[in-house]
């Protein structure tokens, strides 16, 4: 049996196609790359957003008197729902992206931060499917491609 190399990449690990052959980068257009680029740094934005939300609303229910807590079962909702909302972002599931949407459409009447997060949220999920699920484009893969183009036309 042959002894197999541990520091390479399994066989079947996705390597991106930087160079534009024949990528799904290749295809779009600098705006759409440039646009792509930028709502996965939104996207990231907003995990870093639930990741704070869950960090509050917890601190809400941990102080809240026991007597007084009419508004935990809805913090406790809040909490879990973010937490699935943060995980599955960072892992850029495409469940993640609807979960999102409906959880940024519930921020809209938190007047005033809740509805620019809930806005900007709205904004950066509603053109970012090709963000999630297991063939999406990654950020890295995006910034690499906008800096070859960049060269290209620079040279």
């Amino acid at each position: 049996m042959p002894e197999q190399n541990k520091s390479a990449p399994p066989q079947n690990a996705r390597q991106p196609d930087i160079g534009g052959g024949g990528s799904a980068l290749a295809a779009l257009s600098t705006k759409e790359v440039k646009s792509l680029y930028h709502r996965s740094q939104s996207v990231r934005a907003l995990l870093l957003f639930w990741v704070f939300a869950i960090s509050l609303s917890v601190a809400v229910i941990a102080i809240s008197p026991s007597n007084t807590s009419s508004s935990v079962p809805i913090y406790s909702v809040f909490v879990v729902l973010a937490v699935l909302a943060a995980f599955g972002i960072w892992r850029y599931k495409p469940w993640a992206r609807v979960l999102n949407m409906v959880l940024c459409v519930a921020l809209l009447p938190a007047f005033p931060i809740g509805t620019g997060v809930g806005l900007a949220g709205l904004v950066a999920l509603w053109g970012s499917k090709r963000l999630f699920g297991p063939d999406r484009l990654l950020q890295n893969e995006l910034k690499a491609e906008l800096e070859r183009r960049r060269s290209r036309d620079i040279v």
